[in-house]
């Protein structure tokens, strides 16, 4: 698993499965920029289950002189560079 998602379960290989708390790995799976929605299993005896739902690119936002991506709900998703391969949507002044 890449390091941002390890470092939001507060977990390693190894770290006992009842350590890692869902509710508190959902919460800060979450607040990444880029995922929509987290949803994380224990399966007994030693199975962590982590499912995602990315944030998708739609289009790309452009106001105040800047360019962010926004998803389909509108949400902008910090940290990427705007594509051309999104349709721009232009936010007036």
């Amino acid at each position: 698993m890449p390091r941002p998602i390890m470092a939001a379960l507060d977990a390693a290989r190894g770290t006992p499965i009842l350590a890692v708390k869902p509710s508190r790995a959902k919460e800060q799976l979450e607040s990444l920029p880029w995922v929509r929605s987290a949803t994380i299993e224990r399966r007994l005896p030693g199975t962590l289950f982590v499912r995602l739902v990315e944030r998708r690119p739609l289009a790309v936002w452009q106001h105040g002189g800047t360019q962010e991506l926004i998803d389909r709900e509108g949400t902008v998703i910090p940290g990427f560079r705007p594509q051309s391969l999104c349709p721009a949507a232009d936010g007036g002044g």
